[in-house]
């Protein structure tokens, strides 16, 4: 099914997006859900969305051998930031496995 074959409801739940229309789909419940956490910032980024959003993290993140994860990022300033410190392997896992959970997915 195409992007523009999916159905368009209405998350009257949301107060941040009132009646404005949203596919409902994983992705989109994920980005709601996660908006304005570190979380949030990292789908935002890995899903190619809130390009003009500040802060945001920009580019492909990196895995140190230590288990860190770094990004470019870009703070409220507009100032960048090269190879930030997100966070460790295990607490994005974590993250993750908790939004997942979260979706009933």
């Amino acid at each position: 099914m195409l992007d523009r074959d999916r159905p368009t409801t209405y998350l009257t739940n949301d107060p941040t997006w009132p009646g404005l229309p949203v596919k409902h789909t994983w992705e989109d419940k994920a980005l709601i859900a996660t908006r304005g956490t570190r979380l949030g910032a990292i789908l935002d980024c890995a899903m190619n969305v809130g390009r003009a959003k500040l802060p945001r993290f920009e580019g492909r993140a990196t895995i140190s051998s230590d288990g860190c994860v770094h990004c470019n990022f870009v703070d409220k300033g507009g100032y960048g930031h090269v190879s930030a410190f997100i966070g460790s392997v295990d607490d994005l896992s974590r993250n993750v496995e908790g939004l997942a959970e979260h979706l009933n997915l």
